[in-house]
């Protein structure tokens, strides 16, 4: 066996948290020991040990599955160098994934049976001088799975995962991918601390007058080894807000203030202001020294929701808030691909497509700190449900008393942050019922019996615990969706190029290639992706042009569907759909696997903004929307130009110092350009709108008008010129004919801001790409192809 182990010296302060390091792990109780990384998967470290070669290539995936049909085992030597009775010691697990029992010197803690909780056992009588040996030991799955179905109340469906507390994504085995990514999926940490430790700390906002005063009320539980005196500071930044002496009792302390803020600085959103937030830390001190200091974020901000009238109002500050939703399931399958920087690029993309509110989808995992941090940071709302899918649970055994004590872990932590608006339920209880009830021979008395456990759950526990632990939030049992607007029937796509060579061998990049059906997300995108080929006269033999395809098709479709559905929503809440894949497939997501952006995000990003234009023409009358979620009513520049696809200019017009009315759509100018189109020609006639706010480009938009199939156009000749800046390059693309859905693709891993572009003649099309690579000296590092390139062969080699 290994001899790393983790040391903990003699204390010199008061409270110190530090992880435990020098973890080993093995295969069953026989395997020799090897050195493991914590936190990580045991699919993640065979895959390092070279006990599976690979997680994701062609469908060796479906070899690795015994990972979760054995046993496997970790092991920690602690050390603790001075006297542990001295201290209190706590011993924190981040997150187990999967059912583990876990000893500390051959005693039992705890079996972990819940993804979804951290668990934090005092072990100040267990820990010796010396060396101390953690253990933790992962059942089976299928193990799990049969001890579940052995002491259920009732017949389980045959996947029978129903109470096991996994994930819901990692199970879904409809799909050709997927695993259970057991093991220790969190950091694990050893707390010690001698006098006092502030345990939770809680702000509520009493009173809020707009620009005038906050009451803020501040509550902590603090934790005491015996009788002391203390002194407890709370600073604003470091100005010094609360002073107090205090004497605290052994055990279980709760302590409250209240304290105000003159001239509130308001939370908002990224789209309709600053999402600023107060910087406050509180200091424990003993003898004038720091016991313990414990720093909070947080955002001033008044929220309320109202689903009357069938829409879904969201009121922040006063303000209504159109909201632009998108759904978001994790974007790694393995959760310790869930890192700082993954979650920073993910909450960046939500800003930078406009997205204002992100749905963290029962399906899911409650996120990490980490990512409800960033919102607060970046103004973006959360809507959090609790993991509970649509199941049919059982109530019996201790599967309330572990709910609860998941659901109450995460309101508690989740409370503080001014991004999270509201909690739902979300279970779906009719629709897995009937389907199941056959299968499974459930009859009326079972019927009632599992409407009586969802209402159990949904109707009472959960919403006693908000109510309890976060009562200035709403709690939906359910949500209704016909509240709200949703895009529906999101086409899929290819991922990038890049992504693809990644799970695919050379002989594999072909269009009757047989590997492709297990990476299908869901499995009928083959045929969809086919069926919209077909639609637009698409005449493709090159696989490469049938992945381009795929994408610039979606965004054509993609984009119609926004338009219309902001233009004429009564709702006040779009939803656009799932924002990233957790593995690498071909799905109707926004991202793909490794972060490529598809070509439905750079739609969303162009047609979520907070000012959207709207063109309709029918003989000859063309007739303008306008779209604004601005607060406030605004001035702009306003300008049309009409041409062919040459560039000759037909009609032009320039609205100088228009009104566009914040909050509100309506149809602001319309034209006759009957004669002009006829003299044009409707298939090479392209309309383009800019709006300039502050004499800079606010908006732009082409218009076309007919379909793709039926359009006029010719190979372009398009010219790339790229600089460095400083964070990458700026791309200048120039044109001498109209060019539709113009693709730059570069070998290197980066971001682009923008692609699948329409270029006109006489213009310059600047796109930023974001990367830490040095690619300047690379002839030819940036490749360009347009639409009338789909029938051409090998537009990319593979």
């Amino acid at each position: 066996m290994f001899t790393f182990s983790c040391t903990f010296d003699e204390k010199t302060n008061e409270f110190e948290s530090e992880n435990v390091t020098g973890w080993n792990y093995r295969k069953n109780n026989q395997d020799k020991w090897k050195r493991a990384i914590i936190p990580e998967s045991v699919q993640e470290a065979a895959k390092r040990d070279t006990l599976i070669q690979t997680l994701f290539y062609r469908n060796t995936f479906a070899l690795n599955r015994w990972t979760d049909t054995v046993s496997w085992e970790y092991s920690a030597n602690i050390k603790i160098a001075g006297d542990p009775k001295k201290y209190n010691y706590q011993l924190y697990f981040e997150r187990i994934t999967g059912i583990a029992e876990v000893y500390l010197n051959d005693s039992l803690l705890f079996v972990a049976n819940n993804t979804f909780k951290s668990w934090e056992i005092d072990v100040s009588d267990i820990l010796k001088r010396g060396k101390n040996k953690l253990f933790v030991k992962f059942l089976p799955l299928k193990d799990a799975k049969a001890i579940v179905r052995q002491n259920a109340s009732f017949k389980l469906p045959a996947k029978g995962y129903e109470n096991l507390r996994l994930p819901n994504y990692f199970i879904d085995t409809t799909k050709g991918i997927y695993y259970v990514p057991l093991g220790i999926t969190g950091n694990v940490s050893m707390q010690s601390w001698k006098r006092a430790n502030i345990e939770n700390v809680y702000f509520q906002i009493k009173k809020l007058h707009y620009d005038e005063e906050a009451v803020i009320n501040v509550t902590y539980k603090i934790l005491a080894k015996n009788n002391t005196n203390i002194d407890l500071q709370i600073f604003n930044e470091s100005e010094i807000i609360i002073n107090k002496s205090i004497n605290l009792k052994k055990g279980e302390n709760i302590l409250n203030y209240s304290f105000k803020i003159e001239n509130p600085v308001l939370w908002w959103t990224h789209d309709t202001g600053e999402p600023f937030l107060y910087k406050f830390t509180t200091k424990i001190l003993y003898n004038d020294e720091i016991v313990q200091q414990v720093s909070n974020n947080y955002g001033l901000r008044d929220l309320s929701v109202d689903t009357t009238n069938n829409k879904f109002n969201l009121f922040l500050n006063g303000q209504l808030i159109n909201l632009k939703i998108i759904n978001y399931l994790p974007i790694d399958i393995f959760l310790n691909g869930l890192t700082t920087v993954s979650y920073q690029n993910a909450i960046k993309d939500f800003v930078q497509s406009g997205v204002n509110m992100v749905h963290v989808d029962e399906n899911g995992i409650y996120e990490k700190n980490i990512f409800y941090n960033e919102c607060d940071k970046n103004g973006v709302l959360v809507w959090q449900d609790f993991m509970l899918p649509y199941k049919i649970f059982d109530t019996t055994g201790n599967f309330i008393q572990n709910i609860t004590q998941e659901a109450t872990q995460n309101v508690i932590r989740l409370r503080n942050h001014p991004c999270l608006a509201f909690w739902s339920g979300q279970n779906s209880f009719t629709h897995y019922y009937n389907m199941y009830k056959h299968a499974c021979g459930y009859n009326s008395a079972d019927s009632l019996f599992f409407l009586q456990n969802n209402n159990l759950i949904f109707g009472r526990i959960l919403k006693n615990i908000v109510e309890k632990y976060d009562s200035s939030r709403t709690y939906f049992e359910h949500i209704d969706y016909s509240c709200m607007d949703k895009i529906e029937n999101i086409l899929p796509s290819f991922p990038n190029i890049l992504a693809i060579r990644k799970f695919t061998s050379q002989g594999d990049r072909t269009l009757d290639a047989k590997i492709y059906r297990y990476y299908f997300r869901p499995s009928s995108a083959d045929s969809v992706i086919k069926s919209m080929i077909h639609k637009n006269n698409l005449n493709i033999i090159d696989f490469s042009a049938y992945v381009y395809a795929s994408q610039f098709i979606t965004v054509a479709e993609y984009e119609k569907k926004i338009v219309e559905l902001r233009i004429n929503s009564t709702k006040n809440a779009v939803i656009v759909g799932q924002y990233k894949d957790y593995t690498p497939v071909i799905s109707n997501s926004l991202v793909d696997y490794n972060g490529y952006w598809k070509g439905q995000m750079y739609a969303l990003k162009r047609n979520m903004q907070n000012i959207l234009v709207k063109m309709n023409e029918v003989n000859g009358d063309v007739n303008f929307d306008i779209l604004s979620d601005l607060k406030e009513n605004i001035n702009v520049d306003i300008y049309l130009k009409l041409y062919n696809f040459d560039g000759k200019v037909y009609w032009r017009k320039n609205m100088i110092n228009t009104t566009i009315y914040g909050q509100n759509m309506k149809e602001y100018f319309s034209f006759n350009l009957s004669r002009e189109l006829n003299q044009i020609g409707r298939k090479q006639a392209v309309l383009k709108v800019d709006v300039f706010y502050n004499q800079e480009l606010y908006y732009e938009k082409y218009f076309l008008f007919v379909e793709d199939r039926n359009l006029n156009l010719k190979p372009p000749n398009i010219k790339v010129k790229y600089f460095t800046v400083d964070d990458g390059y700026v791309i200048e693309l120039t044109t001498n004919y109209f060019a539709r859905h113009v693709y730059v693709f570069t070998e290197k891993d980066g971001r682009f801001s923008d692609n699948f572009v329409n270029l006109a003649p006489g213009e310059t099309k600047k796109i930023y790409f974001y990367t830490p690579n040095d690619i300047y000296a690379i002839e030819g590092a940036f490749k360009v192809i347009d639409y009338t390139q789909v029938s051409s062969l090998n537009l990319f080699t593979f």
